[in-house]
């Protein structure tokens, strides 16, 4: 509080003035990660249309079908997430055919259901609505 008192006031207008010309996406800051050290490149980022969302290392944001833009960015490793890491953030195999670019394997990515939610409503489900029906393992008829 001492260093922002010590700033004069008409500064904090010019500030403001000049931060109102930035688009919206450039002002917002949502940081996800309470008690973590601040610095971005140690995070997840989401860079959205209301600004750059920031998620702890050990967590990912939801995969987002209407953008191709809002590929989560690993910051500690300085890129992009990859299409096999979508994959295993779905529960799906590597082998896993997905579109030929990497616009249009995100956006099928984002579309999906967590391969493990699928499955809990099938195992649930299924046998009551089709009693000779017998759910199996994916794997074991690869």
């Amino acid at each position: 509080k001492e260093v922002i008192s010590r700033v004069p006031a008409d500064w904090w207008e010019q500030w403001l003035n000049k931060l109102r010309t930035l688009p919206p996406s450039f002002r917002k800051l949502e940081w996800n990660c309470k008690g973590e050290k601040r610095d971005l490149w140690k995070h997840i980022l989401q860079l959205r249309p209301s600004g750059l969302r920031v998620k702890r290392y050990e967590n990912s944001p939801a995969l987002i079908a209407m953008t191709s833009t809002q590929i989560p960015i690993i910051g500690p490793r300085g890129r992009f997430l990859t299409r096999r890491e979508g994959l295993r953030l779905q529960n799906l195999p590597d082998h896993h055919e997905l579109p030929k670019t990497r616009v249009a394997s995100f956006k099928a990515l984002g579309n999906g259901v967590h391969a493990g939610v699928v499955e809990a409503i099938a195992r649930t489900w299924l046998p009551k609505a089709e009693p000779e029906l017998v759910v199996v393992d994916p794997e074991s008829v690869a």
